[in-house]
């Protein structure tokens, strides 16, 4: 009937819907969607955004490639029409969006992204874990331990470069190095270890180094060609820890499996090799009173606390691994996929422990082995700790001195009086009992304002009642000795012209200068003799 509307034609399978063609008439379209192909990823060249794909009213805006991979929103609209009647059937609307951001470890902060060195296929862990080793106090020494893999022959390779950068940036103070594969007679004069550190120490604001080099003196070097020897370690001090040096050294037999420095009678030690040997020097140490610091290469599972292990033995000693105690294990080297050290920093109990972590491998240089690094209290574990100087100044006024007692009296007195203390209290008394003892805010005011003139009156007193003699005089057992004689000289020569002087204080003075005869000289050998002593002690 004309009356009636359209029906519209029933559709013929569940997966088709009506749509408009472009002559107006009815049309089935496959409800079919087409997948939008991925983002191109960020940092390749751009491609300009492709037009909208319409199908079955399902429209698809593809993401535009300048978007980052690690963020992306796709928006899809649907509408379903009948007949010609368009209406919306329904619209759903969805957007995901990927976001990546890492946390360093250790609880540092998420906008600090350290270097995570080249990517590895072996699945050790490449970022840093421990603490934040940014946070670096002035107070701390930070000591570091590296298997370095081999130094350069030359000086100005860019891979010492790199080390003398680490050594910098990271303010080290107390550098452990094994491994590094060098014959040091054969290096070429100008870059031996002392030359490359003098570089790395030239514009810093307190230069120093301190050093202790081991290698293999007993290798047979005709038939070598180049300064490359497998082995050998370096310990070394730099900076302000280097004035601290008294002493340096290496293992008696010559090999080159450990270093030592010693500061003010404490021993930092760089390890590699055999451990036997060393165990018995620092047991040796460690009954002499010193404190150690150790750095070893164990080639061994450092975690396994086993009889015959490396942790075993040393904790015999009294050494302990200062970063498994605070920080879960980490693989040093690339190639392990278990996440066990076998590089460690032991030290002893004394040695208290600020902070410490993990490098990530290849961080400051190309190297198989990852870094380790602690901060430790080095004014502490010497044995010099001296605790803040107190700010409190001793007090003028002192009952056991009388006379300090009768000034500091006279002077409140004086001061009541020029301020009529006395008068202003007896007055301020009359009014509160006028009004039955109550405080009003106005008698509060002023009696806090004559409780304050008071105070500052008595303080005043005590300021003048007594000179202190804190010091603060240069001194020194020389110059005392120049003022002494000149002192008996001149209490002499007034003796001689006929003024009264102290016999005590002349015996006594002959007596601390060892001239018991000065008595006996004439008035000119006097004069003589003060001329003297006043050339000698200067202008």
């Amino acid at each position: 009937s004309p009356d009636r509307q359209a029906v519209n034609p029933p559709v013929r399978s569940s997966n088709r819907t009506l749509g408009k063609s472009s002559t107006g008439k009815s049309s089935i379209v496959p409800n079919t969607v087409t997948k939008p192909k991925k983002a191109i990823k960020q940092g390749k060249t751009k491609q300009p955004a492709k037009k909208a794909r319409t199908s079955a009213g399902v429209q698809f805006q593809e993401p535009s490639s300048a978007q980052p991979s690690t963020a992306s929103a796709v928006q899809v609209d649907t509408s379903h029409m009948e007949g010609d009647n368009t209406t919306a059937a329904s619209q759903d609307e969805s957007q995901t969006s990927s976001l990546t951001a890492s946390t360093p470890r250790g609880g540092g902060s998420p906008f600090f992204s350290p270097p995570t060195g080249k990517a590895h296929s072996d699945g050790a862990t490449r970022d840093w874990s421990g603490d934040d080793r940014r946070r670096h106090s002035s107070l701390s020494t930070r000591v570091c331990f590296q298997n370095v893999n081999g130094l350069p022959e030359n000086g100005t390779d860019s891979k010492q470069q790199q080390i003398n950068s680490w050594l910098k940036e990271e303010q080290v103070g107390i550098a452990l190095l094994a491994e590094a594969k060098t014959f040091w007679p054969s290096i070429n004069e100008g870059h031996g270890w002392s030359d490359r550190l003098r570089q790395a120490t030239m514009k810093s604001e307190q230069k120093g180094f301190y050093s202790s080099v081991a290698y293999n003196r007993h290798q047979d070097r005709s038939a070598a060609t180049s300064a490359v020897q497998w082995g050998g370690c370096i310990a070394t001090v730099l900076n302000q820890v280097a004035h601290r040096a008294k002493e340096a050294g290496r293992d008696p037999t010559g090999l080159g499996q450990w270093a030592y420095v010693r500061l003010q009678g404490r021993k930092l030690k760089a390890h590699g090799g055999n451990v036997q040997d060393s165990l018995v020097e620092i047991t040796k140490w460690r009954d002499e009173g010193c404190e150690v610091v150790l750095g070893i290469d164990a080639n061994e599972d450092v975690t396994v606390n086993v009889p015959q292990s490396i942790r075993h033995r040393f904790r015999a000693c009294g050494l302990e691994e200062a970063i498994l105690k605070h920080h879960p294990p980490q693989a040093t080297h690339q190639h392990n996929q278990r996440n066990i050290p076998i590089d460690g920093i032991f030290t002893t109990l004394g040695v208290q422990i600020l902070a410490g972590g993990y490098y990530a491998f290849d961080e400051f240089f190309d190297c198989d082995h990852r870094g380790l690094w602690i901060d430790i209290d080095l004014s502490a574990s010497l044995g010099n700790f001296q605790p803040p100087k107190s700010n409190f100044k001793p007090r003028k006024l002192s009952l056991q001195d009388s006379r300090s007692v009768r000034k500091y009296l006279q002077l409140a007195h004086k001061g009541y009086a020029k301020y009529s203390i006395p008068e202003r209290l007896n007055k301020l008394n009359k009014r509160i009992a006028h009004l039955g003892h109550q405080m009003t805010p106005p008698l509060v005011r002023k009696y806090n304002c004559l409780h304050r003139r008071m105070y500052t009156v008595r303080r005043q007193a005590e300021e003048k009642c007594r000179a202190l003699a804190p010091g603060k005089v240069p001194w020194s057992p020389k110059m005392q000795g120049f003022w002494d004689r000149m002192s008996l000289w001149k209490l002499l020569l007034k003796g001689k012209k006929g003024c009264r002087v102290s016999s005590r204080k002349v015996r006594r003075l002959m007596k601390k200068t060892a001239l018991p005869q000065a008595w006996r000289k004439s008035e000119g050998d006097l004069e003589d003799c003060l001329k003297q002593e006043r050339a000698l002690y200067g202008p």
